[in-house]
């Protein structure tokens, strides 16, 4: 699957208070991303395409990425966070007839991330789901 874009929607509520307020909404984009890719494992993709899962090459070799996204939540001190969303537009798939098995993971901040150099993975997000129509 290629992941185009990446757009996050956040519940929150500011204060200590927060059971006794209504949740705010606001949307943030990504600051930060790359793609990891099993066959460059000392490497990081950071133009093009958000490749997540796996395909094959022109030369038909096999490749499995990981995408890393990073979002500034810095402008939300204070702020209990209660919903999260992540729309992922999918510009492909290999076979379609197959359910999807991407998985979306919170993970230890890191510099450096590479194939070979995976940050640690912290919580296992539910999902994915799909909505069917806009």
């Amino acid at each position: 699957m290629l992941v185009a874009a990446l757009i996050s929607g956040l519940a929150v509520v500011p204060g200590t208070a927060a059971a006794a307020q209504s949740p705010n909404s606001t949307s943030r984009y990504s600051i930060k991303w790359l793609t990891t890719d099993s066959r460059s494992p000392n490497e990081a993709v950071t133009t093009g395409d958000a490749r997540v899962g796996a395909w094959r090459d022109a030369e038909d070799k096999h490749h499995i990425g990981k995408s890393y996204f990073t979002f500034d939540l810095t402008p939300f001190p204070g702020t209990q966070l209660f919903t999260a969303w992540i729309r992922t537009p999918e510009r492909s798939a290999n076979d379609c007839t197959k359910p999807r098995a991407t998985e979306l993971w919170v993970v230890e901040p890191s510099d450096a991330i590479t194939w070979a150099n995976q940050p640690r993975e912290v919580v296992r997000v539910a999902g994915p789901t799909r909505r069917t129509s806009a």
